[in-house]
């Protein structure tokens, strides 16, 4: 047997409570900066206008500078768009919980969300957030 089936089965009767299990669920406390809420107010604005749709990535890219770029440029922009728009969906609806925006999970999205996109912006200015 492996350390994996070793491990299994040593727990294999362990039960975690109700309780505990919506403990686990709920996001953890952090401090955001001033740019993250920023951004957040941003995103939420531009979704709550009918301006952007996170599961259509044309409603977030400015189509004018999307044309503009090199044939690498838009690949490079396609294949961020998948994980960009699926990192929106998930600040989105951590932002319409019932707890507060303040949280590791909130920051660390928005951060991964900054990333693909800085990596796509040095390309050009794409994006309308």
């Amino acid at each position: 047997m492996s350390v994996f089936d070793d491990t299994i089965a040593a727990h294999k009767d362990d039960v975690v409570s109700y309780e505990n299990q919506v403990a686990l669920g709920k996001p953890r406390s952090a401090h955001l900066r001033d740019d993250e809420h920023v951004f957040i107010k941003v995103v939420i604005s531009l979704l709550e206008q009918g301006k952007i749709d996170p599961d259509v990535p044309a409603t977030f890219i400015k189509k004018e500078e999307y044309e503009k770029l090199s044939d690498e440029g838009r690949r490079v922009t396609d294949e961020a768009l998948p994980n960009i728009s699926s990192l929106l969906r998930r600040i989105v609806d951590l932002h319409y919980r019932k707890e507060p925006d303040d949280s590791f999970e909130m920051a660390s999205f928005i951060a991964s969300l900054w990333h693909a996109k800085s990596r796509v912006e040095e390309w050009g200015d794409v994006f309308v957030f």
